[in-house]
């Protein structure tokens, strides 16, 4: 039995399902999920995340984490937290970068948060040149408290994460489920004026990464898409598949579902658990003020022509308003010390 037909029969049985059980089924099924198994990521799969376009990515972060450790006084232990960490491009452009400049591998540890057994094992390939001593967790709570000095780092985590959405219906908000009507899966009620949507495991989720801050000391960086403006309204929930937007209905585990990050409830909720909370800022100022567009020009210098377009169009891509600069945010929270991040 595929997931739909499942869902189908749930909805028979029980009646319309919402938005966050169907969400959570479509990504996190232990059988069928999307993010549980498949891997996603990368031209064979359904979308490209900016560590994939271009290494300088992964290596301009390197450097800003380097100088978060450096400002906090170098301290040792040091552990470097990912969470959602893809094919484990990122870190391996950051542990790369890491090693060439000669910062003590030796004295860190790295911890993975991956819920996919296929990434687990593709990210275990990727990382085995390096000499860091490497860890997995399925979720936050099994991070040790006694590994020293954090660095966190997020790309595209929140965006992911199962949401509920609410429609206005004359002057209460009702919850949106999904129904099936003429043999099609669709949303009930199908229209509304206004809808508003919440992440209802934001909230634990912030307070385990805020806890885990104060007690090590640290600085988790956060890049998504999404929106910093209070009390913002509409649907984004959405769905890739083979890199082309369809239906969230259609192809239940089988295509990439995401929704816009609402920023101000993720700051507020970093500032209720007492952390500094710096940004946001839109990616490409960020990423332009760390040195993605010096670091392309170095490498475009020693590239040949073809990789020199290459790298141009990837850095275009993840800075310029009409791509991914001003779309994408970059939020930094910190524990309770002074340190002024980069970028800010």
């Amino acid at each position: 039995m595929s997931l739909e037909s499942r869902i189908r029969n749930q909805i028979e049985r029980t009646g319309p399902l919402t938005v966050l059980d169907f969400m959570t089924q479509a990504l996190y099924d232990p059988e069928y999920g999307y993010y549980t198994t498949k891997v996603p990521i990368g031209r064979s799969g359904d979308y490209i995340t900016a560590p994939e376009m271009t290494q300088v990515f992964g290596e301009v972060i390197a450097l800003w984490l380097i100088d978060v450790w450096q400002k906090a006084g170098q301290p040792t232990p040091f552990h470097l937290v990912e969470i959602g960490p893809g094919r484990g491009t990122m870190m391996t452009d950051i542990l790369r970068t890491l090693q060439s400049l000669k910062i003590p591998l030796h004295e860190l540890t790295v911890h993975l948060i991956e819920v996919s057994p296929l990434l687990k094992e593709l990210q275990k390939t990727t990382l085995s040149a390096y000499s860091a001593s490497l860890y997995w967790h399925e979720d936050l709570t099994t991070l040790p408290p006694d590994q020293g000095f954090c660095l966190m780092i997020a790309n595209e985590f929140w965006d992911a994460l199962p949401i509920q959405q609410y429609v206005k219906i004359k002057k209460d908000w009702v919850e949106r489920r999904i129904g099936i009507e003429n043999d099609q899966l669709i949303f009930v009620p199908e229209e509304s004026t206004l809808l508003q949507e919440t992440c209802p495991s934001m909230p634990s989720l912030a307070a385990q990464i805020s806890h885990h801050l104060k007690t090590c000391g640290g600085t988790a960086l956060f890049l998504d898409y999404g929106y910093d403006q209070p009390d913002a309204v509409g649907d984004t929930l959405q769905a890739l598949k083979n890199h082309h937007p369809q239906s969230p209905l259609i192809n239940a585990g089988q295509a990439d579902l995401t929704h816009h990050v609402d920023f101000q409830r993720l700051k507020a909720l970093f500032e209720e658990n007492e952390l500094n909370v710096h940004g946001t800022v839109p990616q490409g100022e960020f990423l332009k003020s760390i040195g993605l567009e010096l670091r392309t020009e170095k490498l475009c210098e020693q590239a040949k022509p073809e990789q020199q377009g290459t790298l141009q169009t990837a850095a275009m891509r993840l800075t310029h308003p009409s791509h991914m600069g001003t779309l994408f945010k970059v939020l930094c929270v910190v524990d309770g010390s002074a340190l002024k991040p980069a970028g800010f």
